[in-house]
């Protein structure tokens, strides 16, 4: 009795020795839902703006206002921490690729041959 009893014990505890702890489940995805103050770079300009993106329905959608005024985010697609958009702030289409890195997002933009940067900063 005394001997199966050392023998069961052993068994348990290389058991419970031998079992791994659960692994941490994954981060959530990447949200850029938030309002960002904006810097847009260009050649020969550079103009503070306002970035809002809100959640919609299977992605996101948002706004970009500036001097020129407030023009909506279409095409919004988010892979990773890159996000691409496109804004018509007066009928010249402006094509947006952004990174974020922490609360913070840097990038550039493409509208007819002229191509600038923004950086951005959540709020």
């Amino acid at each position: 009795m005394r001997r199966m009893f050392a023998v069961l014990s052993l068994a348990l505890l290389v058991s419970a020795c031998a079992s791994a702890p659960p692994a941490p489940p994954p981060p959530p995805p990447f949200s850029p839902v938030g309002v960002y103050d904006c810097m847009i770079l260009g050649e020969g300009f550079e103009m503070p703006a306002t970035m809002t993106v809100v959640a919609a329905a299977g992605g996101y959608s948002g706004t970009i206002d500036s001097e020129m005024g407030s023009a909506p985010m279409t095409a919004v697609a988010v892979e990773g921490m890159v996000m691409t958009f496109a804004v018509d702030p007066g009928g010249m289409l402006v094509h947006f690729r952004v990174t974020f890195e922490g609360p913070s997002f840097t990038g550039g933009f493409e509208a007819d041959g002229m191509m600038g940067s923004i950086s951005g900063s959540k709020r």
